[in-house]
Formats: structure tokens, sequence, C-alpha cells
């Protein structure tokens, strides 16, 4: 996008969002977005969505379904990733959504708040390549930032200078307040239905582990189990979801406030090649595993925005026949 475009839409979204998030809520949340009417559950599980039928919550839902339908209506307590936990707008006159709302109580909720931020790709060649982006122009980012009791725990050992050593300067993480658990970055063109993600990454948690040794050095010898039990911990309680959690993320925003309507993913050598990535190339699955949890699609099309900028390239990847994006359309069909 043009960097003025990108400008406009970070003065534009929300200044933060609360984002109460437990593991499997991507799975009822696309869900919600691709159920038109009362489906039958019998047919959902014969589709492309039927993964998702039996993750925690969306498995106790629709056993709560006494008519084997699933009605939109039925998944909203856990579908809606970007609101505040409230039991009052959700409550439902329906046994499903009660059971629905009993599964979220149960779940281990992580108060997340997400914040926005622009990166930029700049004109020039040598920019385009540093920045890793498809295209020529900037990139709205989507930051998932730790709870708050998080960031507090930290600065009752740390400091400035420590944050400094896990986070790298020229990544488009906060510098102040809420630590930046990871982020995404996303691409799209004014008015357009198609949203890219270019990049899902985190910093925090691919550093904390590298540099307990150092951190553990900057406190006194008796107090440096306070340092193992932190890196543990947030290991244990973020590691096996920070990738789900920043991706649902930013398709919630793709859809709910860019007005999305299709979310693109790289294939891994497409986002090698489009984005010149020649030296160590980001975790593979990233870009595999992660966007079947959420049932992207494989195709050989891509998005309309890079057809326009990067036709060429588009067509020189799309001539091996194989899948070059993952897609995901998030306008239920008509029924």
């Amino acid at each position: 996008m043009l960097p003025q475009h990108r400008d406009k839409l970070v003065c534009d979204l929300p200044g933060d969002l609360a984002y109460p998030y437990f593991r499997g809520r991507e799975a009822a949340w696309v869900l919600h977005q691709r159920v038109s009417g009362a489906q039958r559950i019998a047919a959902l599980r014969q589709g492309p969505l039927s993964p998702l039928i039996d993750r925690p919550g969306v498995r106790e839902t629709v056993r709560a379904c006494g008519d084997g339908r699933l009605a939109p209506g039925r998944l909203l307590p856990l579908a809606d990733p970007l609101r505040l936990f409230e039991r009052e707008q959700w409550l439902v006159a329906d046994s499903a959504a009660e059971a629905a709302f009993a599964a979220l109580c149960a779940a281990d909720i992580v108060p997340f708040t997400v914040t926005f931020d622009s990166w930029y790709g700049g004109d020039s060649t040598e920019d385009w390549h540093w920045s890793q982006t498809s295209r020529r122009g900037a990139n709205l980012v989507v930051q998932v930032n730790f709870p708050d009791a998080y960031t507090e725990a930290f600065y009752s050992g740390f400091g400035p200078q420590e944050r400094a050593m896990l986070e790298y300067w020229h990544h488009p993480v906060r510098r102040d307040g809420p630590i930046t658990m990871a982020w995404a970055r996303l691409d799209m063109d004014p008015g357009g239905e198609d949203v890219l993600i270019e990049e899902i990454q985190t910093d925090w948690l691919r550093t904390l582990p590298r540099a307990q040794k150092a951190l553990e050095a900057r406190r006194v010898k008796s107090d440096r189990s306070w340092i193992i039990d932190f890196v543990a911990g947030t290991k244990a309680r973020y590691g096996r979801i920070w990738a789900e959690a920043t991706l649902l993320a930013a398709i919630a925003v793709a859809r709910n406030l860019l007005g999305g309507r299709r979310v693109w993913i790289h294939q891994p050598h497409t986002g090698a090649k489009l984005k010149r990535i020649t030296d160590r190339q980001p975790p593979r699955s990233i870009y595999t595993d992660l966007p079947r949890r959420f049932c992207f699609q494989p195709t050989d099309r891509a998005p309309d925005l890079l057809y326009r900028s990067r036709s060429q390239a588009v067509r020189r990847l799309r001539r091996k026949r194989q899948p070059v994006f993952w897609e995901l359309d998030l306008e239920a069909p008509a029924i």
C-alpha cells in the first residue's frame, strides 16, 4: 500500500484493543465467518472446514445443537476475539450458546492487547529487499502485546536495557508500554477485498531463551533462579499459542476493521522469491502448518494487488504449476 494509505489507516484505527485469547478460538471465528444461516453439521464435516468442528469450544457447541444444525449466533460467544470479555453482551437464550459460553469460561484466557504501527518498504530496490515486502510500499503492522501483568513481571526484575537486548530496534515492536509478543504485517489496496499477510514474527519468544545466560549475569547470584523460572514460564504459557493468536488477530483486523474479504499468505517458496529473501529463511511451519490450522486453502492464484504490481514475477511462479499462496475466503457462501 502507499505510505499515505498506511498513515490514514493507522490514524483511523483504535489506539488499542482488548484481545482475550484462548487456544482454539480461531476455529470458532473462522466458522462464524463462513457459516451462512443454519447449516447442517453433517455437511460441514464433509467440507473444507471440517477440521474446525472438533476444536475446543466448537466441539461443545456442536454437541449441544440438538437439531443437527449450526447457526452463526451459536458461535458468537467464542467467535469475536476483539471485544471485551463480558457475559452480558453475548448472552443468548439458546442452550448451544450457553454451552459455548461455559466452555469459554472454562478456558485459560490470556488478556492480550492489539495495537497498530506502520512499516515502510521504501522505493529503491535496496530498501525493498531489506524490508521483505512483496512490492514497493508500506505495510500496516498488527502488534499482539503481552498482558500487562507480564510486562510488570519483567520490569520487577529488569529495566529498559535488558528489554532492548530482547527486541531488534528496526523491527515494528513497541518501545514502551506493553511488550510486543509478536506482530503481523499486512498489505492491501484502498477499497480492495484482498489482504496479504506479509509476515508473522516474534522477537521476544525467539530471543529470550538465547539471552537467558546474559540476563542471569545481570542479577545477583542468589536470585538467578528468578530468570530461569521467568524464561520457562514464558515458553510454557506463550510458546504454543503465539503464532495462532497473532494470525487470528491479523485476519480479524483484516475482516472487521479493514473490510477485507479474502486473506492471503505466502507459500514458503513464493515468499522467498517475491520478498527477495536469499539468506536465512523464515520458519517453514509459519507458512505451512499455521495456515492449515485456520483452513486456508492452497491455490495457484495470487491476490489482485500483486497481479497489478508484480504481474511478471507472479506469472513466473505460476508456471511451476504448484500452489503459490494460501487463501482464506472470509465471506459466507450463499445458500
